[in-house]
């Protein structure tokens, strides 16, 4: 984990603007990690996120994410994500997120997208089709995006925690699919024990308060997310790979 979270603008806006000139035929994958994690509500199975985390050597980490959840026998979400971000700054380059939700054979589609330019962000949002809203909205430095039901979002404030701490470390945040900023805070609770895939491991709990609600989540040796709690949903790692070029 990178101590701090502060990240100048001027750092942020090298980042973004980098990225928008680098020539994907020079990018190579690093290493990358999958990860699939099991969505329970009251013991019962009601999803997955499947997660594909790829680091390239041009300083970008991309976060793809799918996410099936049924949240009762006639509601059903299916959602895709893809969160790129600068290695170092962990500072959103681009996100776009996918979310079909069918309730009773009746289907609703939203798309939002963000695409960085230095600290200001083009905020895209498509609610129907051929409805497109469009508005810039400035990001401070730091800032993670945030959505709820998203667990790999959690890996933005485990990389800015400062872990030598122990405190309480503020995070602004751009929540989606709202587009709106706002802030919370994360802390270290305290060590405990969970079964990760079958074993016993250590992990550190962490919780993030935000003015809505107050969520916990659970990090291994390997700076994992191997648990998290979304209200009523508990999130659990039940599968892992990864590889590497080096």
């Amino acid at each position: 984990m990178v101590a701090g979270v502060a990240v100048a603008i001027a750092v942020a806006g090298t980042v973004a603007l980098r990225a928008a000139g680098r020539t994907r035929a020079a990018r190579k994958v690093i290493s990358t990690e999958n990860m699939t994690y099991t969505i329970v509500q009251d013991t019962t199975k009601v999803g997955t996120e499947r997660v594909l985390k790829t680091t390239y050597s041009d300083n970008v980490v991309d976060y793809k994410g799918a996410i099936a959840t049924h949240l009762s026998p006639v509601v059903t979400v299916e959602q895709s994500t893809d969160l790129q971000l600068g290695d170092d700054s962990y500072f959103p380059i681009h996100y776009r997120t996918h979310k079909k939700t069918t309730a009773r054979g009746h289907t609703v589609e939203q798309t939002t997208e963000l695409e960085m330019f230095a600290n200001v962000g083009v905020l895209t949002e498509q609610l129907a089709p051929g409805k497109t809203v469009t508005h810039n909205v400035v990001m401070p430095s730091g800032t993670a995006v945030l959505e709820t039901g998203v667990i790999h979002h959690l890996y933005e404030i485990v990389h800015g925690y400062n872990d030598d701490s122990g405190g309480r470390q503020a995070f602004d945040i751009i929540d989606f699919p709202s587009g709106k900023l706002g802030q919370g805070v994360l802390y270290f609770a305290g060590d405990d024990t969970l079964s990760v895939m079958g074993h016993k491991e250590p992990v550190r709990e962490y919780h993030f308060d935000r003015s809505s609600y107050s969520q916990k989540f659970y990090v291994d040796a390997q700076g994992r997310i191997v648990a998290a709690d979304f209200g009523y949903m508990r999130y659990e790692l039940t599968a892992y790979k990864s590889t590497s070029s080096e």
